[in-house]
C-alpha cells in the first residue's frame, strides 16, 4: 500500500541524517489517497461492503455518473483514514457495476473504485455465421443470432474482406435474426464481408460475435467445387489461385482446448494459441479429412456438426508423410463460404484398423480404457505447466513452461494408443482432495479425431493417437469395470516396509542386511499372504551396481513421488498419495531404482556385450485367455537437473516362455516398436559445474506410459520371465540448448554417473 511506501521513504531520510530536509510543510505536499485494492467483485446476494481508505487529508465520496439505485453509500466525505461503507441490493439479472470517485482535497488527488456485481452475464452467439449471396442483383440474407440480450442493444459494424465493397446496403436485428440487405457487387470475382454484432456490458466487457457473407461473382458462382482427391492432389503447390472449393462436415469446436500440441517456443514459454487456430474437416462420409490452420484464433469461429464450404482460394495445402496427412494453412474465417447444420459420419473402429485415411477424421474407437485408473486424464507435475484453475494454488515460477501430456488407452485385443490432454483443459485434474479417482474406471468408447503429432517431451507417441473434444470423448462407464483381470502390481509402497510381514510367510523376503543384500532382494507382488504363501509374482533387479550416495544402511529400491494423481492441491501438486495397507488399490506411488549406470550393462573389453534389467518371475500356469500385457509408466531422476544428467535413454521388453533360456523382444502395443524412450521428470533451470542448463525440451511433464503384449503361450506356464531392460548404450544427455537432443550420448565403461528410475506402477493383464 501507498502508506508502506510513504513510512519506508521517511524512514529512508531519517536514517541518512536528512530530517532537515523535511519539515512539517514537505510532509503535508505528500499527497496519501490509497486502498488495499480498486476492483471489488460482489456476490448476486444482497450483502454490505466495507473498505479501508488510507489518506492524510479530506477526502469526498461521488458516485462516477447516475448514483446507481442498487448501491448505497453511507458517508460522502471524512478526513483521514477512514473505512467506506457500502450496501448492495440483491441482483436479479445482468451483472453490473458501479464506480465511486475519491477525490483528495477538492482534487490533488483523485481515486476510483469498480464495485462489480455478479448476475447473468451476456452472450451473443451464431451456430451457422456463414452464408452466401447472389452478387447479381439485390438480395437479402439472414442470420439465426443467439442472445439473451434485447436485439436493440446490440451494435452492427461491417468490414469487407475481398473483392467489391459497398455492398451491403443494411443490416438490421430483430427477433433473434440479423437480417443484411445486399446490392449487386458487379464484381468479377468473389466479395466476401464480415458482420460484427457486439455488446459492451455493465462491467466494460466486449461480447461479440462475427457473421459472414460471401456474395457471388458476375456469373453467379462462388468457385468451382472440386473433389477431395483433387484438393489433396494440390499439396505441395504453392498458393492456390483459382476459385475452387471443397465441401465437408467439421469435426472439431473452437471452443475446444484440447485441439492441437502447444509448442514450446523457449525454454519457459509455450505457444498457447497453436490448439486455438486448429480446427479439423472430414468429407461428408468421413472417408479423410484435412486439418486447418487458420491465421488467428479469433478467424476459427467453426462448430463441430457444421457443414461448410470451404474456398481454397490463397490457401496451402501441405501434405506429411510417415503417415501420410495433409493440413491446409492460411485459412481466415473468409474462407468458409456457407455453413449448415451437418452430420458426422459414423465410423466405429479398433485401434489396429486405423489407418492413414483416418488421420483428421472422427472415429469411435471400440472396446478401450484407461490402463492407468487411479491417476487423472494428464498424470504430471502441475509446477510446470500452463497456468489454470488447475493449479492457481501453487506459486511456482516455474510455470508454463510446458504443455500437452497424454494418457494410454488399451482395447479389448491388447493395441494401444495415446489420448493427449493439453494443460489448459480444466477438466484434466480435480482440485477436490476427497477424490479417490477421475477417469472412467470401465471398458467402452473413445471418440475424437485422429491426429497425428510428435511430442518430443514424451518420446515416439506411434503413428496414430486420438484427441477428445472435452471430457465427454471418454464414453467408458465412470464406475464400470476393467475387460482385463490384473494378476500382477508393482509400485513404490515401498515394499521394504514389510519386510517383516513378508519374512513371516518367507525367509527369503525378509529384510536384506547389508547393501550387497539389498541390491538382490527379491520382492514379491501384493497377493502374498499367510494363505496365499507364492505370490503371482517375484521382482529383482538385475543392476548390483551401487550408485555412489548409497550406503549399506540405504536400499537402492525405495518410496519416490508420483503423479498419477487425480486431483491438485497446495501440498500436493498432482502427486500421488500413500498407497492402501495392501497396495491394491488407493494412488500408487513411485518405486525407485537408484544405481550407477553401467550396471545396467554387461561390459566386455570396455564394450557393452549384454545388458541388466528388472526381471518378473510371472506365476501363470492357473491363468487362460486370449491377451496377456505388461504395461508400465517411468521416468527418470528427482524433478531437478542433477539427478536427471545421464541414463539409459531407449528401453524394451522381452519375455521368456522358456524358463528364461531365451529370451524376445516384445513390440511396443502403441508404437510397434522394439523400443521406449524414457524421459525424466520435470526439472528447473540449474548450475552444474558452472553451466546454466535451461529447462530441457526433453524433460517430461510426469511419467510415461507403455504397454506390450506377451506371447500367447504365456498362459498356463509356471513361470513367465519378463525383463525391462535398456535397449542399446544411447544415453540421455543434458543439452546445452534447451530444445537440444538429449539422445545424443553413448554410456562407456568408465562413465560414472547415479541413475534415478522411477516405476509409478508395472502391471501384468490378461482376457
Amino acid at each position: 500500500m501507498e502508506r508502506k511506501i510513504f513510512i519506508s521513504i521517511a524512514l529512508l531520510f531519517i536514517t541518512l541524517g536528512c530530517s532537515d530536509y523535511l519539515d512539517d510543510a514537505e510532509y503535508a505536499k505528500i499527497k496519501e489517497l490509497a486502498t488495499a485494492s480498486k476492483i471489488f467483485e460482489i456476490p448476486t446476494s444482497e450483502t454490505s461492503l466495507k473498505v479501508p481508505v488510507y489518506s492524510n487529508g479530506n477526502v469526498s465520496v461521488r458516485f462516477v455518473g447516475e448514483n446507481p439505485s442498487w448501491v448505497t453509500l453511507e458517508q460522502s466525505a471524512f478526513a483521514g483514514d477512514d473505512t467506506l461503507r457500502l450496501a448492495f441490493s440483491e441482483n436479479e439479472g445482468f451483472r453490473r457495476m458501479a464506480k465511486v470517485q475519491l477525490t483528495l482535497n477538492n482534487g490533488e488527488k483523485t481515486d476510483t473504485l469498480f464495485f462489480k456485481q455478479s448476475g447473468v452475464v451476456p452472450y451473443l452467439q451464431c451456430a451457422a455465421p456463414f452464408t452466401t449471396i447472389d452478387g447479381r442483383s439485390a438480395g437479402a440474407a439472414s442470420f439465426d443470432v443467439q442472445s439473451n440480450l434485447e436485439m436493440n442493444q446490440i451494435e452492427t459494424s461491417v468490414s469487407y474482406l475481398s473483392g467489391a465493397e459497398g455492398w451491403i446496403s443494411s443490416v438490421s436485428l430483430s427477433e433473434g435474426k440479423a437480417s443484411v440487405n445486399t446490392s449487386p457487387t458487379g464484381s468479377e470475382h468473389m466479395s466476401k464481408a464480415k458482420i460484427t454484432l457486439s455488446y459492451i456490458d455493465s462491467w466494460e466487457e466486449e461480447f461479440s460475435v462475427a457473421l459472414f457473407a460471401t456474395a457471388s461473382d458476375k456469373n453467379g458462382k462462388f468457385g468451382t467445387e472440386i473433389t477431395w482427391t483433387e484438393a489433396r492432389a494440390l499439396a505441395g503447390q504453392g498458393e492456390i489461385q483459382d476459385d475452387s472449393f471443397i465441401t465437408g462436415v467439421i469435426i472439431s469446436d473452437f471452443r475446444s482446448k484440447n485441439l492441437a500440441l502447444n509448442p514450446s517456443v523457449s525454454y519457459n514459454k509455450v505457444d498457447i494459441t497453436e490448439s486455438d487456430k486448429t480446427a479439423y474437416i472430414q468429407k461428408e462420409d468421413g472417408s479423410m479429412g484435412f486439418c486447418l490452420k487458420f491465421e488467428t484464433p479469433e478467424d476459427n469461429v467453426l462448430s463441430k456438426g457444421t457443414a461448410v464450404t470451404l474456398s481454397l482460394q490463397d490457401l496451402t495445402i501441405n501434405k506429411e508423410l510417415n503417415p501420410e496427412r495433409y493440413i491446409i494453412t492460411g485459412v481466415k474465417a473468409g474462407n468458409i463460404v456457407q455453413s449448415a447444420p451437418g452430420n458426422i459420419a459414423e465410423k466405429n473402429k479398433m485401434i489396429a484398423e486405423l489407418q492413414d485415411d483416418d488421420i483428421y477424421t472422427w472415429v469411435k474407437l471400440q472396446g478401450t480404457e484407461f490402463y492407468c485408473k487411479y491417476g487423472a486424464y494428464s498424470n504430471v507435475n502441475e509446477n510446470y505447466t500452463i497456468s489454470s484453475s488447475i493449479n492457481a494454488m501453487l506459486s511456482s515460477s516455474n510455470k508454463d513452461r510446458m504443455d500437452t501430456w497424454a494418457s494410454m488407452l488399451v482395447d479389448t485385443e491388447g493395441s494401444a494408443i495415446y489420448a493427449p490432454v493439453n494443460m489448459s483443459c480444466e477438466w484434466r485434474r480435480s482440485t477436490d482432495t476427497g477424490i479417490t479417482t477421475l477417469v472412467p474406471q470401465g471398458n467402452g468408447v473413445t471418440e475424437g479425431i485422429i491426429v497425428s503429432e510428435e511430442n518430443p517431451r514424451y518420446g515416439d507417441m506411434g503413428k496414430y493417437q486420438i484427441r477428445v473434444i472435452d471430457q465427454t470423448g471418454f464414453c467408458q462407464e465412470v464406475d464400470g469395470t476393467s475387460a482385463f483381470t490384473e494378476h500382477v502390481r508393482y509400485n513404490g509402497q515401498p515394499y521394504s516396509y514389510r519386510y517383516g510381514q513378508y519374512g513371516a510367510i518367507d525367509q527369503k523376503y525378509a529384510a536384506p542386511v547389508g547393501l550387497i543384500n539389498r541390491m538382490k532382494q527379491i520382492i514379491p507382488s501384493d497377493d502374498i499372504s499367510q494363505t496365499k504363501k507364492v505370490p503371482n509374482a517375484e521382482f529383482t533387479c538385475q543392476n548390483w551396481s551401487a550408485a555412489a550416495a548409497l550406503t549399506d544402511n540405504n536400499y537402492p529400491i525405495a518410496s519416490n513421488d508420483a503423479y498419477c494423481s487425480p486431483f491438485c492441491s497446495n501440498a500436493k501438486i498432482g502427486k500421488a498419495g500413500v498407497a492402501s495397507t495392501d497396495n491394491s488399490t488407493g494412488h500408487p506411488r513411485a518405486m525407485i531404482l537408484v544405481h550407477d549406470i553401467k550396471g545396467w550393462f554387461e561390459w566386455t573389453d570396455n564394450k557393452v556385450t549384454g545388458y541388466h534389467g528388472v526381471v518378473l518371475d510371472v506365476k501363470a500356469k492357473d491363468l487362460s485367455g486370449d491377451v496377456m500385457m505388461l504395461s508400465f509408466a517411468f521416468g527418470a531422476g528427482k524433478n531437478s537437473a542433477s539427478t536427471s544428467r545421464n541414463y539409459p535413454a531407449h528401453w524394451c521388453v522381452e519375455c521368456s516362455v522358456d524358463g528364461g533360456e531365451t529370451f524376445a523382444l516384445c513390440p511396443d502395443a502403441a508404437t510397434g516398436k522394439d523400443y521406449v524412450h524414457l524421459r525424466s521428470y520435470p526439472w528447473a533451470d540449474s548450475n552444474i559445474d558452472g553451466t546454466k542448463y535451461m529447462t530441457a525440451g526433453g524433460a517430461g511433464l510426469g511419467a510415461t506410459e507403455h504397454c506390450f503384449r506377451l506371447p500367447s503361450d504365456a498362459f498356463g506356464l509356471e513361470h513367465v520371465f519378463i525383463r525391462i531392460r535398456p535397449y542399446d548404450d544411447t544415453m540421455s544427455v543434458l543439452p546445452l540448448a534447451w530444445n537440444g537432443d538429449v539422445e545424443n550420448g553413448k554410456v562407456a565403461y568408465n562413465t560414472k554417473v547415479d541413475t534415478y528410475i522411477n516405476f509409478e506402477y508395472i502391471s501384468v493383464r490378461y482376457r
